[in-house]
């Protein structure tokens, strides 16, 4: 994927975060004038809001708690492992109750009679 797309550069920076290199995603026009706890504090946290699955993503009122240091990004990130259980869990019941196929606009299973 090119990396003039968005999808291009969350992947880049994505890939980067694997490789522990995650502070190379930093503008380079800053000339590495930043405080690289914050700096990788904020690509985290890019990294998250951009998950695909939005229910992963975390919610502005928990990226404003981390950005403002109220809040750690473990704790973002540990509240986003939980989130991904749920929507494990709750996919899997669908699965198990026959439900798969049939879900309301938010994701949610229906009932069907």
């Amino acid at each position: 994927m090119p990396k003039d797309t968005a999808e291009g550069f969350v992947s880049e920076v994505s890939e980067m975060e694997s490789e522990d290199r995650l502070l190379e995603a930093a503008d380079e026009r800053l000339g590495g004038g930043f405080n690289p706890e914050e700096m990788m504090k904020l690509l985290k946290v890019g990294l998250a809001c951009t998950v695909v699955d939005r229910e992963r993503r975390p919610t502005m009122a928990w990226v404003l708690k981390v950005l403002n240091g109220e809040v750690e990004l473990e704790e973002m990130q540990k509240r986003e492992a939980e989130m991904v259980e749920s929507v494990e869990r709750r996919e899997e019941a669908a699965v198990v109750s026959g439900l798969s196929g049939s879900t309301d606009s938010k994701g949610k299973a229906k009932v069907v009679q």
